[in-house]
């Protein structure tokens, strides 16, 4: 027998498999030294089969112990295929008889040993002054804060704790991480994640910070970045799109297809991004890679694949630049028991701009469920424009009738089976689903014609109406029950057409299966929003306008996502460390801590470092105290003076945040055509891209840009363009948002003040971040003027302000600020 089975783990090996009736039993161990611990079952099944549910436990040595009841300790392809996909996230796989006297190794574990620790020497000797980085940059600042927040990182890692570094601007932070992280990897053959909220810092990332330590460190390392799988193009996919266009195709996207098939042949790495032009959704959908439709080394495209080339370039890459969404796809793919995530298998995490994480996992442990996404789904299937038919089931149909060489008694049983089963099926499931999220827009915009967030149910609770949707709903779902079945029972022939007939219809086999799976996850959503009594989820509609009216979405999100980010970021990984500029509340780490499941048993480094800029120097920051209180009707009207008048003494310059959209719209309404006449350009949040207006608001220095939401965060204007921020309320969170006020309502049942320990912490947050738009560069110089007189009147006040760097504050009548503010301007 083999040396790392000793007899108690050959007794309990035996003991479990006796347990199972002697049927097939998947177990996981540890290998530490030459010896098996931690055995654990994974799963049990029946003579032949068992399930393979398996996860990757960072930085531990794995083995996947499996039993063949037979006695024949021989791979089967089943093994062989399961064992592969393991070898990659570097576990090993063994097979065992029933008495555990023989055991065949498939794969050897990768053996981890124990991290070595980056010298804190090397860490100084890039970044301190002289130091590698120094060397190879003209214009290079000494950082103090830069070097400390990076010795601190490094001893993170080398301690295996966690860490909270809230970094100011100018401080140089992504360097400050990339530089200890890279060591860490490259020291120990190991892989880290580098998580990013915004597409701005991943670019920086990409183009500037590791370009630059590819220079200027003395040995190689590698950085890549992971994209999601779907902004790849598949080869199959478009190959068969391309010989079956006028089966899938709509007339309108024709001419994009025919774009794309000249970008195939030169594109450098297939992704989405490399498109000279924006195809539709749906035409993208029809081309781009998908998990559950690749058909992996079975695919004659499967050493070109765009998609697996990339995550073949993983594989030696000592860091993996991500955003949130991929990152918590992944941990939410996990957090649900599957075997792999979207990400091969890393062991530290560096999570920047994580003021987004509460969010960005929130988005991703929920769900939405729209009229789009049945129809589309129900489309690529079959649908019927004119007299033309469409769609997966009508390329099928073309096939079977199209080769001579299949059994022409089982294909006229196929097409019978489509034509009078799986085809009517299909049509009343779109019938049923379009009443559905009729009567659904119907009823509930009886609230109103605006755009709205309702609680589920809620105030709908037994109402006759809300029960007649229910209704409705259970009609939905008997028709996709029966649609389901006839596709089952469809793959079922076609599985009967024999290994040389199967592979003339493999690629619609494997879109069967792939529909019908998503077919079910989407009639479970739909479930969990009107028939769930989970407590631990809210659930919405959110009701929009649309071509047709109003539509309205179904939602739900978790009500926290503290415990699901304990178990499978803070307890699996050693080190993950969070940093941003806006992290604390009142100099304290409490509420990202608490909000984020980061409790007192986790050993946490809590790291705060100061903004080198000088605040006192370049920024006066004036608060009006004679304007009625936002929640006064007279305060929309109050305000637009002001603004006026802020804009006219720094000539534009400005930048206008909002709290909502309708005081942006009613602003912007107001002061247009005067500021037009000044020679003041105004731009406006949905008037251009995000990435539009931004370009022009650099560009154009005598100009102001409104906005909302968003931009509060991400902005980037360092120079003339900006040197007036006007903050027209305090970013408090809508109260009636679904998920904001069901975790209110849950802070409230727990004896705590919602209002302290979740809702102000939030806004001061978004102000910092706000606050943070202003001050980009040494050389920056402005004013903020803030709108809302609630900062100096309220007692909580005080935490917006003290969370703020020092920096000059004045309070009093709106012309008083204003002369102080132009008075500084003008002579900056």
């Amino acid at each position: 027998m083999h040396k790392w089975f000793s007899q108690a783990a050959v007794r309990l090996l035996r003991q479990e498999i006796e347990a199972a009736n002697n049927n097939e039993v998947l177990f996981s161990a540890i290998l530490e030294g030459d010896a098996l611990k931690d055995i654990k079952v994974l799963a049990r099944g029946n003579s032949t089969m068992v399930p393979a549910a398996v996860h990757a436990q960072p930085g531990k040595c794995m083995l996947v112990i499996h039993n063949h009841p037979s006695g024949d300790v021989t791979p089967s392809g089943a093994d062989i295929t399961v064992a592969s996909r393991l070898a990659r996230e570097g576990i090993g796989f063994a097979i065992i008889n029933n008495s555990v006297s023989e055991a065949y190794i498939l794969v050897e574990p990768v053996q981890i040993k124990p991290a070595a620790a980056v010298p804190i020497k090397k860490v100084s000797a890039a970044l301190d002054q002289g130091g590698y980085v120094a060397r190879i940059m003209p214009a290079y600042e000494d950082r103090p804060q830069q070097l400390e927040m990076a010795l601190n990182v490094a001893n993170a890692l080398n301690e295996g704790a966690h860490a909270l570094a809230e970094a100011g601007t100018g401080i140089g932070k992504s360097l400050a991480y990339l530089v200890p992280v890279i060591m860490w990897a490259s020291e120990n053959n190991r892989r880290a994640v580098v998580s990013t909220n915004t597409i701005n810092l991943q670019e920086q990332l990409l183009y500037k910070d590791i370009p630059l330590l590819h220079q200027a460190l003395p040995f190689g390392f590698k950085a890549v970045l992971v994209k999601g799988r779907a902004n790849y193009l598949c080869k199959r996919k478009f190959y068969e799109l391309l010989q079956r266009g006028e089966d899938l195709v709509e007339e309108k996207d024709l001419p994009d297809l025919q774009a794309m098939m000249q970008w195939e042949k030169t594109t450098r790495d297939g992704s989405r991004s490399e498109l000279g032009f924006t195809p539709s959704s749906e035409l993208w959908e029809l081309v781009s890679s998908e998990a559950d439709l690749c058909l992996r080394l079975n695919c004659p495209f499967f050493r070109d694949c765009f998609f697996h080339r990339a995550r073949r370039e993983t594989l030696d890459a000592q860091v993996l630049i991500v955003n949130h969404s991929l990152l918590f796809a992944d941990i939410a793919l996990r957090s649900k028991g599957a075997d792999t995530g979207v990400l091969p298998e890393y062991h530290c995490i560096i999570l920047d701009e994580a003021h987004n994480a509460e969010r960005a996992a929130t988005d991703w442990l929920g769900a939405r469920v729209t009229r789009l996404s049945f129809s589309r789904l129900l489309a690529r299937l079959y649908n019927l424009r004119g007299n033309r038919a469409k769609g997966l089931l009508v390329v099928l149909e073309n096939k079977l009738a199209a080769n001579q060489d299949l059994d022409s008694k089982l294909v006229r049983e196929l097409l019978e089976l489509v034509r009078q089963q799986v085809v009517p099926n299909c049509m009343s499931v779109s019938q049923e689903a379009n009443e559905f999220f009729e009567e659904a827009a119907a009823y509930f915009s009886e609230q109103g014609d605006r755009e709205v967030k309702l609680r589920l149910p809620g105030k709908f609770a037994h109402s006759p109406g809300w029960e007649k949707l229910r209704q409705q709903t259970q009609s939905l779902f008997i028709a996709t029950g029966k649609l389901e079945k006839s596709l089952a029972v469809l793959r079922t022939c076609m599985d009967q057409l024999g290994p040389q007939g199967f592979e003339v219809v493999l690629s619609q086999a494997i879109e069967l299966d792939g529909i019908r799976a998503r077919l079910k996850a989407l009639e479970a959503d739909l479930q969990e929003v009107m028939m769930g009594e989970d407590e631990s989820l809210v659930r919405w509609t959110e009701l929009m306008p649309s071509r047709r009216g109003q539509r309205a979405d179904f939602c739900y999100a978790p009500l926290t996502v503290s415990q699901v980010l304990k178990e499978n970021l803070w307890e699996k990984f050693s080190s993950v460390v969070l940093t941003s500029a806006t992290m604390t509340v009142n100099k304290s780490f409490d509420y990202i801590r608490d909000r984020l499941g980061l409790d007192r048993t986790f050993k946490v480094k809590e790291l705060q470092y100061e903004s080198p800029f000088n605040y006192r120097q370049q920024v006066r920051l004036g608060i009006a105290t004679d304007l009625p209180d936002p929640a006064q009707p007279a305060f929309q009207a109050k305000i637009i003076p002001v603004i006026l008048e802020s804009l006219q003494a720094s000539r534009g310059r400005g930048l206008v945040l909002f709290t909502s959209f309708s005081l942006l719209k009613t602003t912007a309404e107001a002061l247009r055509e005067e500021l037009s006449r000044q020679g003041i350009a105004m731009l406006c949040q949905g008037d251009s891209p995000r990435h539009r207006l931004l370009e022009r608001f650099r560009q154009e220095t005598h100009s102001v840009l409104m906005a909302t939401s968003s931009f509060w965060e991400g902005v980037d204007v360092p120079g003339e363009s900006l040197s007036n921020l006007i903050l027209t309320r305090l970013p408090f969170n809508v109260p009636d948002e679904p998920v904001f006020q069901a975790r209110m309502e849950e802070l409230r049942r727990q004896g705590s003040n919602p209002f302290y320990s979740f809702q102000m912490p939030q806004a001061v947050l978004r102000f910092k971040q706000g606050f943070g738009r202003l001050i980009r560069s040494q050389g920056d110089r402005g004013v903020v003027l803030v709108l809302d007189k609630r900062i100096a009147t309220k007692a909580y006040g005080r935490w917006f302000l003290e969370s703020l760097p020092p920096c000059p504050v004045r309070k009093g009548p709106a012309q008083e600020i204003l002369a102080w503010q132009k008075e500084f301007l003008d002579t900056n």
